[in-house]
Order: C-alpha cells, then structure tokens, then sequence
C-alpha cells in the first residue's frame, strides 16, 4: 500500500461538547485518527510519451495495474480529519499562463459525498476545470464544473481538455476501484 502526506492537519473546530479526550492543540489529530491520506491501492508514476500534464498533487497519479498510456487514475482517498483532499492535474506548474488545472476529489463509497461514482462498466467523473488565459490570476481565470458520464473508450473534450476513458474498474469497493484516463491539455484553446 502506497501512503501519501499532505501538509497540514486540523482539528474538528465545530465539536463543542464535552469530551473524555485532553483539549487538542492547533493542528493536532485526535489518538486513533489517520494523521495523513492513504490510499487502498498502489499508486504508479505515469509513464507515458508527450504528457501533458505538468504537474499534479500527491494523488494525481496511476493505478498501478492501469491500462498503458493513462496518465491520471481516479481513486478513492482516505483523508485526516479535519482535510479535504483534492487530485489535481496541471498543464503548467506555478503561475505559468496560459494553464489548465483538473480539479477532483476522488472516488466516495457512497453517492452523493463525493464526485465521482463507478457503477459496473460507467463512470460518472465529476471535476473542476479552471482556465488561465495568458496573465490571468484566480480573480480572472474561468472556472466550469463538468459532469460526465463515461464508459471505457470515450473520448470527451472540453475547451482546453481532452480525455480517453482507457478504464472503469469496478472491484466492488470503492476504495479499490478506478477510474483511467488518457488526459490532453491544450491551454491555447479557451474555456468558454
């Protein structure tokens, strides 16, 4: 099993009653509770000619046993408490413009919490696309939330996105499923 960190930990700010537990500290985790995300499954670097993807978070990888050619797996990811943990895809990294970012939160064992729900051979893959136009900041860029749904061997495009579905796994559990996929950036072509 691959384990990941990602920075900073909080505690549950909204708990108000009375607890056997010691009062906790800024930022630290209660005994018992994961300290930082994991994942089910082994997690691969992609390797894959002419990627576009220019940078990516910690769980922006590939499921080990992936089909070849799939830069980007969607997974389920068990995150600390207190932190929401979010797959993102780059086309650049830092502030380079023009950019496209790819922002998911993974695959939930039930639907409704989360994005992206695998059901048999169909996906239903919910994300983020944001859009830097040369010189644009957060304040100008142009951010669309999608809905697809996919099946192995679908192609969709939108604006500066292009995706081959290269695989819907279904396991049965959710945090043993995955989602592969083939994805193209082309910051040059606008969000509209």
């Amino acid at each position: 099993m691959l384990a990941l960190g990602l920075a900073g930990c909080g505690d549950d700010a909204g708990d108000t009653g009375a607890s056997a537990s010691p009062t906790l500290g800024e930022g630290e985790i209660p005994d018992g509770e994961p300290t930082e995300p994991t994942v089910a499954i082994d997690l691969c670097e992609p390797d894959v000619e002419g990627d576009t993807i220019g940078d990516r978070s910690d769980f922006a990888l590939v499921a080990c046993d992936a089909p070849a050619g799939s830069n980007l797996s969607i997974v389920h990811v068990t995150p600390p408490a207190g932190q929401d943990v979010a797959v993102q895809a780059r086309s650049a990294a830092g502030d380079a413009t023009p950019r496209v970012t790819l922002q998911a939160t993974g695959l939930w064992p039930d639907v409704g919490t989360g994005v992206t729900v695998i059901d048999g051979d169909t996906a239903t893959f919910e994300y983020t696309l944001f859009w830097y136009a040369e010189g644009a900041t957060t304040e100008t860029r142009v951010e669309r939330d999608f809905a697809d749904e996919v099946a192995a061997g679908d192609t969709v495009t939108h604006g500066p996105l292009s995706y081959e579905v290269l695989g819907v796994t279904d396991t049965g559990d959710p945090e043993t499923s995955h989602l592969d996929l083939a994805v193209t950036f082309d910051p040059a072509v606008p969000l509209e």
